[in-house]
């Protein structure tokens, strides 16, 4: 077998964050664990839960908490799949484990 020195490909990860460890990669799951607790909340105060009976919350209340739910659903999908780019091709990443 024989070694080469040729570089590896390499993804470039800067697209929605410039690193794991940067400002904005912390604020944005910061945003994510606030909107996580504000959407709880909602569900809390509206009593809403997967015991009740469908029916019970007016429609206007099911929309707002519909939509809070996909905004939360897309924050969390960018988030994975950003940490995912970096365990999928080091298993060893402390930081993103």
């Amino acid at each position: 077998m024989s070694e080469s020195n040729e570089k590896l490909p390499h993804w470039n990860m800067s697209v929605p964050f410039p690193s794991l460890e940067s400002p904005e990669f912390a604020a944005a799951s910061a945003d994510f664990c606030r909107d996580l607790d504000a959407l709880t909340d909602q569900f809390d105060a509206a009593h809403i839960d997967k015991l009740a009976k469908p029916g019970g919350a007016p429609v206007q209340l099911f929309e707002e908490a519909f939509g809070a739910y996909n905004q939360l659903y897309e924050s969390a999908g960018t988030l994975r799949a950003y940490i995912v780019g970096y365990t999928a091709v080091d298993s060893r990443n402390d930081f993103a484990q």
